[in-house]
């Protein structure tokens, strides 16, 4: 999935453009040519727009120069943290203190935290008799102790209900909308309450219980309803046309993993109902959807 965002002052204040993979995919951008003619792919009424890729499970990002930014997922907060959450945090902790070892005067940021938003941590704060509030507070206070007693040395601490994090999710929003990257139409798909997304036909499979994602083998149900959608078909092409030509996924033999993504027909569903997920930060300005997990925790390492 790609992800557009606002305000470049975000990644020059850290000397490097991020993108965030999953499975272990690392893209740098830590040169300034490799910046501006990303930049020049997203340009839309003079202001500059770039992109951020998540596609299951984000493991770092490492810059090649004097500067640093390694991030670990922000962990679900729908139960307590176990040791392959802590597994993640050294490693990252440990790249973090040979990237310092390296560079001692340069600038390094080592980002983690917990996502906090979504169905199953609704129903895990309900079956635990809290309101997802107190039930977030202290899951997000489990996980930050953990890491303080294994003397993990995270520069940020990071939380999706923070107040800081709501207001840029309803900013980015408000900017992608105006300009005609986001529209309201309805959407159908087989949606998996567990997985928090649709899925395409090719992706499920019939079963002897019902229908099921071929790969989590989660149930999954047809649904209808009228969502919020990103206009990613206006960039596939320039985004393809910059993997092709730029060496910027590592390790290299999951560009093609990433390119089968570009294939994908249709836009991207970035709302739902809040009469399904009331648990999230509402869309601005309309009070029944809310902004899918997803999406708005992308936004959280550049707050």
């Amino acid at each position: 999935f790609f992800r557009f965002f606002s305000e470049p002052q975000y990644f020059f204040c850290r000397k490097i453009l991020r993108i965030e993979c999953g499975l272990g995919i690392t893209v740098l951008l830590d040169d300034f040519a490799q910046i501006r003619t990303v930049f020049n792919c997203f340009t839309t009424s003079s202001e500059f727009l770039a992109t951020s890729m998540r596609l299951s499970r984000s493991i770092l990002l490492l810059s090649r120069r004097k500067h640093s930014y390694i991030t670990t997922p922000i962990f679900y907060a729908n139960a307590a943290p176990h040791l392959g959450h802590l597994y993640t945090v050294v490693l990252a902790d440990a790249a973090h203190r040979w990237q310092k070892l390296k560079d001692p005067d340069g600038t390094h940021i080592f980002s983690t935290g917990t996502d906090e938003h979504g169905i199953k941590i609704f129903r895990a704060a309900e079956q635990a008799g809290k309101n997802p509030v107190r039930f977030c507070d202290g899951v997000s206070k489990k996980f930050h102790d953990l890491f303080q007693d294994f003397g993990i040395a995270n520069t940020d601490f990071i939380r999706t209900t923070e107040d800081h994090h709501k207001l840029c999710v309803a900013h980015v929003w408000k900017r992608l909308y105006d300009e005609g990257f986001i529209y309201k139409d309805v959407y159908s798909g087989w949606y998996s309450v567990v997985d928090e997304c649709f899925f395409m036909d090719g992706d499920v499979e019939d079963t002897s219980s019902g229908k099921v994602v071929k790969g989590t083998k989660n149930t999954v149900e047809w649904v209808e309803e009228q969502n919020y959608m990103f206009r990613l078909s206006s960039f596939k092409e320039k985004v393809r046309h910059w993997l092709l030509n730029s060496d910027v996924v590592r390790p290299k033999h999951y560009l093609q993993f990433v390119l089968q993504y570009l294939e994908l027909d249709g836009d991207l569903s970035i709302s739902r109902s809040r009469t399904r997920l009331p648990w999230g930060i509402q869309v601005p300005g309309d009070g029944t959807q809310t902004v899918c997990a997803l999406h708005a925790s992308l936004l959280l390492h550049f707050v």
